[in-house]
């Protein structure tokens, strides 16, 4: 009749997304393939295969601990490398307003009488104010110390933000683990065994096994953002925190 008819239509619309997204997740895995073996260098082949385990079981410190790490950070040292390259530029502007005395010395020879000649040299005028010079150097000292406070507003926040989005992902992988993941099986089995004994159709086993994927891919990009975070937060405070293995 029109029911197996219908459902056979829609076990094929249902088998034609699946590849659809198998084939969507083959390119992104090759774009990505891609990408690092750009980044590394044609040393490796082109049908390379990676290895290893995402540090899963690892964990953050503290918000607090991390932010005290920030000082320490390349991008707030680099500022504060401009920052004291500016305070000894305005120290030695401030220095050049002092004269600087020169002392002379010569020997004059004649047949008879030889002579020492000593002298000392002083600039005029006596007293340089140097004062756009000093001016100029105080301006880049206020700039330094402006950037170098807004470097660690920025970084501060996105710290914030990161390590936020490490406990959201941390809260849903706990979800996942201790309940969902295992709830999502549970019910395709039964699923799958009621329509094997012929008490569901296929159309109810069709969308037990959509729930399951749905439920998977949510769980795979929860660990992904749970990794993602962790290493944001490695790159805001430029220093390794986990260990690939």
């Amino acid at each position: 009749g029109e029911a197996p008819k219908y459902e056979l239509i829609k076990a094929d619309t249902e088998a034609l997304a699946a590849e659809r997204d198998y084939q969507a997740a083959l390119v992104r895995v090759n774009e990505a393939k891609a990408l690092l073996r750009g980044l590394i260098g044609a040393a490796i082949p082109a049908d390379f295969e990676l290895t290893g385990e995402l540090p899963m079981q690892q964990t953050l410190p503290v918000l607090t601990t991390l932010q005290n790490k920030l000082a320490d950070s390349p991008s707030i040292q680099q500022v504060k490398k401009i920052g004291e390259v500016a305070e000894a530029r305005l120290k030695l502007e401030e220095s050049l307003r002092v004269p600087g005395l020169t002392l002379k010395a010569g020997v004059d020879t004649d047949p008879d009488v030889s002579m020492l000649r000593l002298g000392l040299a002083i600039p005029l005028p006596l007293w340089n104010k140097r004062e756009g010079q000093i001016a100029e150097a105080n301006a880049y000292v206020r700039q330094s110390r402006s950037v170098l406070s807004e470097r660690e507003l920025l970084l501060n926040r996105d710290l914030e933000a990161a390590y936020q989005r490490y406990l959201i992902a941390q809260g849903q992988l706990d979800a996942f683990e201790n309940g969902l993941l295992k709830q999502a099986e549970a019910s395709l089995k039964v699923a799958e065994a009621a329509y094997r004994f012929g008490e569901r159709g296929i159309l109810e086993y069709l969308d037990a096994q959509r729930v399951y994927r749905g439920v998977r891919r949510d769980y795979l990009t929860a660990r992904y953002d749970y990794v993602n975070a962790m290493l944001e937060v490695e790159r805001l405070l430029g220093t390794e925190l986990i260990a690939v293995k």
